[in-house]
């Protein structure tokens, strides 16, 4: 994350376990919620913060965080899980980069067709 693109508490956020972005390690769409427990900004160094996001249920969806989140459009979230996760559940580990295979009009948060 960086100083702009940094979510607030209750963005809506793709997440994944590694910064690499492959599908094969866990990733999410949820809610972000700052940090993970025991990873305080600064305690163990950028490259080792990790990040919760809940579920639309407040509930945690990976209890040991994620290591890279960015705010994206719902709308492209929606697509993700609807249409591309069952394609990239197929694709050989290291394959595939969640984060370079958007465009940056995913993270464009002004085009989000779901909230118009």
């Amino acid at each position: 994350m960086t100083a702009s693109t940094d979510p607030q508490i209750g963005d809506y956020v793709l997440a994944t376990k590694y910064s690499d972005g492959d599908p094969g390690d866990a990733w999410a769409l949820g809610f972000f919620d700052g940090p993970a427990p025991g990873f305080a900004r600064g305690k163990l160094g950028a490259e080792s913060m990790r990040w919760t996001v809940r579920n639309a249920s407040g509930d945690s969806i990976r209890p040991g965080g994620f290591r890279r989140v960015a705010r994206i459009r719902e709308d492209v979230g929606r697509w993700l899980l609807e249409v591309a996760a069952p394609h990239l559940e197929k694709c050989p580990p290291g394959t595939v980069n969640l984060w370079t295979m958007l465009t940056d009009d995913a993270f464009d948060l002004e085009l989000d067709r779901s909230k118009t």
